[in-house]
C-alpha cells in the first residue's frame, strides 16, 4: 500500500492535479547516420473521449520539451471526441540518433498557417510530368503530353486546399493538356513551415490515372478508353527528377511519381529542400499505442513479439506492376494468373510485419506494396459534381433509406462490373488491355489503407476509397441498397421460413462472386470509412451506406426462427453457410465493422459479428474441427432439426467396400470409435448423391471398430454397438468428432501441424478476435481451450512469411 501511495503521489502536480494520460508514445529514428530534420506526419487514431470536443493532441518530448504539432484529416465519435487524425509537427533541433514524443490531450483550438499556397507555388515552384513516345491500344501514336501543377491550379474547380494549419498546408489539384480526355495528373502538395510561417520544405506527388469512366468526359467529342503505353519523367523547371520508361497503363489504374533512390525512404514522396532537407526518419509506435488503435478498430490486434521471413516480398517500387513473378508489387497483377498473392487478412502481410517489427526496411517493403492500391482496375471517378470538379469522386449506385438519395453528386450512369474476370461495361474490349487483365473480386485487398493511415498519405487514401467503392457495392453486394430486401440468397424476393433451410444453412447476404467476397468487401468499407475526414464530400453516402446495411442486417435476423440460427452461420449466393474460412474471415470483418458501427447505433454489425462467431465458438467445442476444411452444408430439414447446435461438422468424401468406411478428416486425423456419422444427400460440390440402400440422412451412426492407420471402420446405430452392413459406394459423410476435446495439442505426438496460411489459424484468429471484442459466445475457458490447443503452433510464427492471422484477443480487451 506504500508503494502504491507513493506511486500515485508522484503523478499528482503541486496543484492537487492529476498528470495528463499519455495517448501516444512512438519514436522517430534517424536511418542516415548524419542526424534528420524533425519534420514527421504519423497516423493516429484514439477510443471513444481520449480526447473529448474543445482539446486536441498535444505533443512533447518524453523529457517533457513540447513540440510543435498541429492535427489534419481529422474524424471523430458520435460524441465529437477525436477518433483519427494525422499528427504532423517538427522535433526541435532535429533528430540526431532518436526521439521519443508523447501525445496527450489538451484544451484549445488549432488555427491557420495564414500562407497562400497557390501564390507560393506559382512563384517558387515548376514541377511537371513529360509524358513521351506515347501510343495507345486503339490510338497507336498519340501526342506527347506534358502535365504541369502550375496550370493545374489556375481552375479553381480543380484545386483544394485540403488542410491549413501553422505546420504543413495540403493542396490536391488535378489537369491534363488540352484535348487529353483521359489520362489526367492528380497533384497532391504538403508545404512544410517552420515556427515563422516560412515554407522551408515542399512535398509534391504526381499520380498518373486513367479514371473519367465516359467516353466524351469533357464535352468536345469522344475519345477510345484505351491502355496507354509511355514513357514518364517528373520535373522540377529544368532538372529531371524521376524517370519511368515503357509504362502499360491501363484503364482505370493509377500510379504515383515517388522516389526511387534505393535507400530507407524509398517510394516516399518527392521532398524539395526550400530550407530544410528531406527527413530521414523510422516510426515506431509504442505498445501503448499500438493497443489503443487496435481497441479503436484501426489496427488488427496482431500478436507481437515475433519475427518473420519477408525474403520473398519486393523492395522496389515499379509503377503499375509491370513485371512479372511473384514480388511485383507482392500481390498479383491478375489473382486467377501469375504473382503472388499475399494480401490475406484485414492488412495485407507485408504490412502485418511491419506494424511488428517496425523496422526501416519493413516500412520500406509496405510502402511499396501500397502502391499496388493504385495499379488496379477500381478507380472508377466521376469529374462531373455539384458545384465544382476537385474531388473526382465516386460514382455511387442509388442508395435508399426512407427514400432518400444522400449523395448530391449522383451520376446519370453505372459502370458494371460481371464476372471474375472483371469485364468493365464501357471498357471493352481496348480499355481493359492493361497489365491488370483481370481480378478476382473474391479475393479482395485494401492494399493502400495501411501506409496511407501510418504515413497520412492522400493519394493512397484516395485509391482505398476507389478499392472500397468499385468491389463492395458492384461486386460483393450486387448494388446493395437499392432494394435491400431483395438482396437476399440467389438474389430473389425473400422466401418464407419453411422453404430457407431446404436451400442453404443459415441465414442472408448476397454476395456476386463468393461467399469469402463478404469479408473482403465489408473490411473494404470499414478502411474508407475509417480514412474519410468528417467535412468529406463523401461521409454522408458513407453513412447512409453503412446504415442501410445494417438495419438490412437486424431484419433479416428477426425474419428467421430461432432453432434455424442456433449454429450460427451464413449463407451466401455461391457458396456454403460454413465453409473452412470464410465464416472465420467475416467475423475479423464484422468485429472490425462493429467497431465503427456500434457507436453510431448501427447495430447490425455487432449482430453479424455476434452470430458468425457463434458458428466459430461451436467448432472449438472440438478444437481439431478447425484444422480441416470443414463444412455445413445442411441441405434438408432432418438433418438440421437433428443436429445438436454446439456440434460442428466435418464433410467428407468417403469409400465403403465390405460395409467398411474409408475416410480420412485431415493428414494425420483419423475418424477415431464414437464419432457420429450423417449422410449426406449431396457431396462436397453440391452434387446429389445415391445413398446406400441401409441407410438415411436422417439416422445418426457411429464409428466402430475404427482403424486410424487405415483410415477406416464401421458403423453402428448405437455407440459401442453393432456394425451395419451397408453396400459397396462413394458418398460424402458428415462426421462429429465425439473425442476432439481429448486428443492432444496440434504438433505433439504426432498431431497434424498446419502449414502458416491454412483454415486453422484463420479460425484462430477469428476466435482470439471475437474473445477481444467481448463475444457472448467465447467465455474464458474457451479460448484457454483454444490457446492450449494451438499453442505449438504458435511456437512456429517466428521465421514464417505469413504473419496476418496472428490476432491476440487480449490486446483489444
Amino acid at each position: 500500500m506504500v508503494i502504491a501511495a507513493r506511486y500515485i503521489s508522484a503523478l499528482i502536480s503541486s496543484t492537487g492535479t492529476a498528470a495528463p494520460t499519455v495517448l501516444h508514445s512512438f519514436s522517430l529514428e534517424d536511418t542516415s547516420g548524419s542526424g534528420s530534420t524533425g519534420f514527421f506526419r504519423v497516423g493516429l487514431a484514439f477510443e471513444k473521449g481520449d480526447v473529448p470536443s474543445g482539446n486536441l493532441p498535444a505533443a512533447r518530448l518524453n523529457d517533457g520539451t513540447p513540440v510543435r504539432s498541429a492535427v489534419m484529416e481529422t474524424n471523430t465519435w458520435s460524441d465529437g471526441s477525436l477518433r483519427k487524425a494525422t499528427l504532423v509537427g517538427e522535433v526541435p533541433g532535429g533528430v540526431s540518433g532518436s526521439a521519443t514524443i508523447e501525445v496527450l490531450a489538451e484544451p484549445g483550438t488549432q488555427g491557420a498557417s495564414g500562407l497562400d499556397p497557390i501564390a507560393y507555388l506559382f512563384a517558387n515552384t515548376d514541377f511537371k510530368v513529360r509524358v513521351t513516345n506515347h501510343s495507345g491500344s486503339v490510338g497507336a501514336g498519340l501526342p506527347n503530353r506534358t502535365y504541369l501543377l502550375n496550370i493545374a491550379l489556375l481552375d479553381p474547380d480543380r484545386r483544394e486546399i485540403q488542410a491549413d494549419n501553422p505546420v504543413c498546408v495540403r493542396l490536391f489539384a488535378w489537369g491534363a493538356p488540352a484535348a487529353e480526355k483521359h489520362l489526367m495528373c492528380l497533384h497532391y502538395v504538403d508545404l512544410w513551415l517552420d515556427d515563422l510561417g516560412q515554407v522551408v520544405g515542399v512535398e509534391w506527388t504526381p499520380v498518373m490515372s486513367q479514371h473519367w469512366w465516359v467516353t466524351d468526359p469533357f464535352g468536345n467529342g469522344p475519345a477510345p478508353k484505351e491502355k496507354r503505353i509511355y514513357d514518364a519523367v517528373l520535373v522540377d523547371g529544368s532538372t529531371e527528377l524521376e524517370g519511368f520508361a515503357g509504362l502499360e497503363h491501363g484503364y482505370y489504374c493509377r500510379w504515383a511519381g515517388l522516389r526511387t533512390a534505393d535507400d530507407d525512404q524509398h517510394a516516399r514522396r518527392l521532398w524539395f529542400d526550400k530550407g530544410t532537407a528531406m527527413p530521414t526518419l523510422r516510426l515506431a509506435y509504442g505498445p501503448v499505442s499500438k493497443r489503443r488503435m487496435m481497441r479503436a478498430g484501426y489496427l488488427p490486434p496482431l500478436a507481437q513479439g515475433f519475427t518473420y521471413d519477408s525474403s520473398r516480398f519486393s523492395r522496389f517500387y515499379l509503377p503499375l506492376g509491370e513485371t512479372t513473378g511473384a514480388v511485383a508489387h507482392n500481390h498479383r497483377r491478375a489473382i486467377n494468373g501469375t504473382g503472388g498473392y499475399n494480401g490475406r487478412g484485414s492488412i495485407s502481410n507485408m504490412d502485418s510485419m511491419a506494424l511488428v517489427e517496425q523496422t526501416a526496411d519493413l516500412w520500406r517493403v509496405s510502402r511499396v506494396s501500397a502502391q499496388a492500391g493504385l495499379a488496379v482496375h477500381f478507380h472508377v471517378r466521376d469529374h462531373r459534381t455539384v458545384g465544382s470538379d476537385v474531388s473526382a469522386g465516386l460514382i455511387p449506385a442509388p442508395v435508399s433509406q426512407l427514400g432518400a438519395q444522400s449523395y448530391p453528386g449522383l451520376a446519370d450512369e453505372v459502370v458494371a462490373v460481371t464476372g471474375t474476370g472483371g469485364t468493365l461495361a464501357q471498357d471493352a474490349p481496348d480499355g481493359g488491355l492493361g497489365t491488370f487483365t483481370n481480378w478476382d473480386d473474391a479475393h479482395h485487398v485494401s492494399y493502400s489503407y495501411f501506409m496511407a493511415f501510418v504515413e497520412g498519405e492522400a493519394y493512397l487514401a484516395d485509391a482505398v476509397l476507389s478499392a472500397f467503392d468499385t468491389p463492395y457495392r458492384r461486386s460483393f453486394f450486387n448494388e446493395f441498397g437499392t432494394n435491400p430486401f431483395r438482396q437476399f440468397y440467389l438474389v430473389e424476393a425473400r422466401r418464407n421460413a419453411l422453404s430457407i433451410p431446404n436451400e442453404r444453412y443459415g441465414a442472408v447476404h448476397a454476395t456476386a462472386i463468393q461467399e469469402r467476397s463478404l469479408a473482403w468487401g465489408q473490411l473494404a468499407a470499414n478502411r474508407a470509412y475509417q480514412l474519410l475526414p468528417d467535412n468529406d464530400r463523401h461521409r454522408p453516402y458513407l453513412d447512409n451506406m453503412f446504415q442501410n446495411l445494417s438495419d438490412w442486417i437486424e431484419a433479416s435476423l428477426a425474419f428467421f426462427p430461432a432453432d434455424h440460427l442456433a449454429k450460427g452461420g451464413w449463407a451466401s449466393r455461391l457458396g456454403t453457410g460454413g465453409s473452412p474460412w470464410m465464416n472465420s474471415f467475416s467475423v475479423l470483418a464484422f468485429w472490425d465493422a462493429a467497431a465503427l458501427g456500434d457507436d453510431q447505433g448501427w447495430g447490425g454489425y455487432r449482430a453479424f459479428a455476434e452470430q458468425t462467431t457463434k458458428l466459430i465458438a461451436n467448432m472449438w467445442q472440438h478444437p481439431y474441427s478447425t484444422v480441416t476444411q470443414r463444412d455445413m452444408r445442411f441441405y434438408d430439414v432432418e438433418r438440421l432439426q437433428s443436429v445438436d447446435p454446439n456440434e460442428s461438422l466435418v464433410l467428407r468424401p468417403a469409400t465403403i467396400e465390405g460395409s467398411v468406411v474409408t475416410c480420412s478428416l485431415v493428414t494425420g486425423l483419423a475418424v477415431r470409435n464414437g464419432d457420429l456419422v450423417y449422410f449426406s444427400l449431396f457431396d462436397e460440390q453440391a452434387n446429389a448423391q445415391i445413398l446406400p440402400p441401409e441407410v438415411s440422412t436422417a439416422t445418426p451412426y457411429y464409428a466402430v471398430n475404427a482403424d486410424p492407420n487405415a483410415r477406416s471402420f464401421q458403423l453402428a446405430t448405437t455407440p459401442g454397438g453393432s456394425p451395419i452392413a451397408i453396400s459397396d459406394a462413394s458418398a460424402a459423410l458428415g462426421v462429429f468428432a465425439a473425442d476432439f476435446v481429448d486428443v492432444t495439442p496440434i504438433g505433439q505426438g504426432g498431431a497434424f501441424l498446419p502449414p502458416a496460411d491454412s483454415f486453422s489459424q484463420i479460425t484462430y484468429a477469428a476466435i482470439q478476435h471475437a474473445y477481444g471484442a467481448g463475444s457472448t459466445h467465447v467465455s474464458d475457458d474457451l479460448i484457454e481451450t483454444a490457446r492450449t490447443f494451438f499453442a505449438p503452433r504458435v511456437e512456429q510464427w517466428s521465421g514464417e512469411s505469413y504473419a496476418a492471422w496472428n490476432y491476440d484477443g487480449n490486446l483489444i480487451r
